[in-house]
């Protein structure tokens, strides 16, 4: 992803849009199956009978279309009994003392609390310090 986008603020990144007389698939699906035939039924009709003509000689599949469509998807529960062992971070206590401290420190004034400095505080030789410049 590059870092700013080829197109200004405020400037569309698709322009035009969608292309101008595109219909989403569901609409008209809705619309063919709404389509009459000779026979005065519409293709849902159609599609139901032939539906029912399969579940009637054991098309298990359209059973389970059918049962799904009446009375809903059957509820699926999945039970997980799982055991983790949590890893705590070893410098969390100490970084939670020291803000506790600073906050004793300064109870009753809202201050700022660096991070270095807590870091200062906690592991001193751990933190690095910027290289002087020989000049």
């Amino acid at each position: 992803m590059p870092p700013h986008p080829p197109w200004k603020p405020g400037e569309s990144g698709n322009p035009t849009g969608r292309l101008k007389g595109y219909t989403p698939f569901a609409p008209m699906l809705r619309r063919a199956l709404m389509k009459v035939d000779r026979r005065n039924k519409t293709q849902m009709q159609a599609l139901i009978e032939k539906v029912l003509q399969m579940a009637m000689k054991g098309d298990m599949d359209a059973v389970r279309w059918i049962s799904d469509r009446v009375d809903g998807k059957v509820a699926q529960s999945i039970q997980v009994q799982s055991e983790q062992t949590v890893h705590v971070v070893p410098w969390l206590p100490a970084l939670s003392q020291a803000v506790q401290d600073q906050l004793a420190l300064t109870e009753g004034t809202a201050v700022e609390v660096e991070a270095l400095e807590i870091e200062d505080a906690l592991e001193p030789d751990l933190v690095e310090e910027p290289e002087a410049d020989d000049d």
